[in-house]
């Protein structure tokens, strides 16, 4: 009696679970081809001035290659047997030498032996993300001194004041509150509160050239 002939074993799922993670598009472990060891997170590389803008322009170019979860902590180091495990080590290995790269020379050296992208990342902003109170001391120096030039626009002036608004806002940033279905609007409060303030301070800052606009809105405010 001749053997019944077997069916070829379906090998779809083993090509996919064999599939290397670092080629998946979407994944956390995906490397695009421009994806090299050498890439500068930032335009100049950080040295030890200005950490929080260097810090936000490495978050803004971590996201968009979906690899920030590797400095912030939030995907772990898999196990050894992980079919991950590989993968998350060519990533993280990666990840430093970017942070390497957008670094000065010898503040680089100071965090080269660290195993993670995590530990540099921990232990820049422990030694530099201290100096919040500092910077935001100068920045609030530079809006009480900060005024209208005479041959500086309107729109000119609003961007320079508004940089120096958005940079206190992200240091010392609007309370928000954290109360489970919370109805007492205190976020918006605050919001309505700040945004006289900031309006009256602007006009205040203008020549006497839009000293009409001043009292046009000053009018409206009140109202």
């Amino acid at each position: 009696m001749s053997e019944r002939p077997q069916n070829p074993p379906n090998n779809n799922n083993n090509t996919q679970n064999n599939q290397d993670t670092c080629t998946i598009y979407g994944s956390h472990f995906y490397i695009h081809p421009s994806d090299t060891t050498i890439i500068k997170l930032v335009p100049e590389p950080f040295n030890g001035i200005g950490f929080i803008d260097w810090k936000r322009s490495v978050m803004l170019t971590l996201s968009p290659k979906n690899k920030f979860c590797f400095i912030d902590g939030s995907l772990p180091e898999p196990l050894l047997n992980h079919i991950n495990y590989a993968a998350w080590h060519r990533c993280n290995d990666m990840v430093k030498n970017w942070l390497h790269c957008s670094l000065v020379k010898n503040i680089a050296k100071s965090v080269y032996y660290c195993k993670t992208a995590t530990e540099i990342w921990n232990d820049l902003e422990e030694r530099y993300g201290q100096a919040i109170a500092s910077q935001l001391y100068s920045l609030r120096q530079s809006l009480l001194d900060v005024k209208q030039e005479s041959d500086e626009s309107f729109a000119d002036f609003y961007t320079k004041i508004k940089r120096i608004w958005d940079e206190i806002d992200m240091h010392d940033p609007l309370s928000v509150c954290s109360c489970n279905a919370c109805n007492c609007t205190s976020s918006q409060k605050n919001l309505r509160s700040q945004q006289p303030r900031r309006v009256m301070s602007f006009l205040m800052k203008l020549t006497d050239d839009f000293k009409q606009v001043r009292s046009n809105v000053l009018c409206h405010i009140s109202e």
